[in-house]
């Protein structure tokens, strides 16, 4: 099944190239404003963070555990970037790249210690050797 993945990233790939497509022919004249820039620049750090986030725990999918802690992790991130979008003038990939990196590591730690009540980086590898 994971051989067939390549299909889903290419469709959504063509998606995306289609919809800047759309955007761009049918809105020639739009220009983003400031709080518009700010919110996709945050959309699309969400997107990478908690994309990945999810790619990392994907092991823990079948837990009902996992999700709501997913959500809760979504919805607080949100809570803050949101109304953090309208204060701030410009978020530079300079400062936006390594929030979104060390907000990674914190929210793996977060789901690793809910999820195993331990912070013992030895219980992945128990865990990764059973699955084998």
């Amino acid at each position: 099944m994971r051989k067939w993945w390549w299909v889903g990233y290419t469709l959504v790939g063509i998606l995306l190239v289609a919809v800047v497509v759309v955007v761009s022919v049918y809105f020639p004249d739009w220009k983003e404003t400031a709080v518009e820039k700010n919110l996709s620049s945050v959309a699309l750090a969400t997107i990478a963070v908690f994309g990945y986030l999810l790619n990392w725990a994907w092991r823990y999918r079948k837990s009902a555990k996992f999700w709501v802690t997913f959500t809760a992790l979504l919805l607080a991130h949100s809570a803050v970037f949101v109304p953090l979008s309208f204060y701030v003038d410009h978020w530079p990939i300079l400062v936006l790249g390594p929030i979104s990196g060390v907000e990674i590591m914190v929210l793996a730690i977060a789901i690793l210690y809910l999820m195993h009540k331990t912070l013992d980086w030895r219980a992945l590898d128990i865990l990764a050797a059973r699955r084998r």
